[in-house]
């Protein structure tokens, strides 16, 4: 019975990781296509994954905010820098 168990956790662990690796190429498709979004959207929600890729959106939406804050305090230092004299 032990192994029956494994199985089925691995076999779980293995969809939710090809789930997420869907995911993750929905995201990468919204970033790098400008036009239309219409097929990624709806791949999205005929998976029936709307909510975990609301999720995985969000947590992207944060890593660039970072990102960007980090750019900007980084050019704010030389910035203002150059204009003490």
């Amino acid at each position: 019975m032990d192994e029956a168990e494994n199985a089925k956790d691995d076999a779980e662990a293995e969809t939710k990781a090809s789930v997420g690796d869907h995911l993750e190429l929905y995201l990468q498709e919204i970033e790098a296509v400008d036009d239309y979004w219409g097929p990624t959207f709806r791949g999205v929600y005929e998976s029936n994954r709307e909510e975990a890729f609301l999720e995985r959106l969000e947590a992207r939406i944060q890593e660039h905010d970072a990102e960007i804050e980090k750019m900007c305090n980084h050019h704010y230092r030389y910035d203002t820098g150059s204009l003490v004299t």
